[in-house]
C-alpha cells in the first residue's frame, strides 16, 4: 500500500511537471505568434515597396513558425503567370529568391487562387493531385498554401513547407489564415502604390517627350 501510494504521488508529480512544461511551450508559441502579428502591422505601415515588404514578412514568419521554407506568389498582369518570392530557412541567413516569373497552370497555387481555399498535405498528395511539380522540391515533405486576400479579391498565395513529416495542425492553419489576410491587405496597398508610382513615371516621361 505504501509503495502504491508513493507511485501515485510520483505519477501525479510527473503529470503536473509535464503539464507545466507543455503550458510553457504553448505560451512561448503564442507569444511568437502575437509578435508576428504586431510586426506585420509595423511592416505594412512602414514598408510600401513590394519586394522589401515580402522579404520582411518572410523573415518575420521564420521567427514565429516552425518551417523550413516559405514562398509568396503574386498574380502578374499577364494571365497565367506568377511572381515567385521564396526563402529557404535551412541555409545560413536564408536563401532568398526575388521575383522569379513562373507559370501558374497545374500548380497548387492555381488551385488556391481559383477556389480561394487553403491547401495542406504531404508531397505525395501534392504530386498525385497537381500536374505541375515546379514547387514540389525534394526537401518538401509536408506543406500548406493559403490565399492572400485583399479587399478586391485574392492577390496571391502564402506557402510554407517542412522537410520532416510534420503536418501543419489545424490551429496553425487557422492562425496562418489570419496572417494571410493581413499580408493580403498590405500587399494590395503596396501593389496599388507601385502602380501609381509607375503611372507617375510614365506621365513624367511623356511630359518630357512632349516638351522636347
Amino acid at each position: 500500500n505504501v509503495l502504491s501510494l508513493q507511485a501515485r504521488r510520483d505519477l501525479r508529480r510527473s503529470v503536473m511537471t509535464d503539464n507545466s512544461e507543455g503550458l510553457q511551450v504553448e505560451s512561448r508559441g503564442n507569444t511568437r505568434r502575437l509578435k508576428l502579428l504586431l510586426d506585420l502591422t509595423t511592416e505594412a505601415v512602414s514598408n510600401r515597396e513590394v519586394g522589401g515588404f515580402v522579404k520582411a514578412v518572410m523573415m518575420r514568419i521564420k521567427s514565429a513558425l516552425d518551417s523550413d521554407g516559405v514562398c509568396i506568389l503574386l498574380k502578374r498582369q499577364k494571365e497565367g503567370e506568377l511572381d515567385l518570392y521564396a526563402l529557404d530557412f535551412r541555409s545560413e541567413g536564408g536563401s532568398f529568391k526575388e521575383r522569379v516569373v513562373m507559370p501558374r497552370a497545374g500548380t497548387i497555387v492555381s488551385y488556391v487562387l481559383k477556389t480561394g481555399e487553403p491547401w495542406a498535405g504531404t508531397r505525395d498528395q501534392a504530386c498525385a493531385n497537381f500536374q505541375s511539380k515546379i514547387l514540389l522540391k525534394e526537401q518538401f515533405s509536408t506543406g500548406c498554401m493559403l490565399p492572400l486576400s485583399g479587399r478586391n479579391g485574392v492577390v496571391g498565395t502564402l506557402g510554407l513547407v517542412r522537410a520532416e513529416h510534420h503536418p501543419y495542425r489545424q490551429d496553425e492553419l487557422d492562425f496562418l489564415a489570419g496572417v494571410s489576410n493581413q499580408i493580403g491587405l498590405a500587399l494590395e496597398n503596396a501593389l496599388a502604390c507601385h502602380e501609381i508610382s509607375e503611372l507617375k513615371d510614365k506621365l513624367a516621361q511623356e511630359k518630357l517627350y512632349l516638351e522636347e
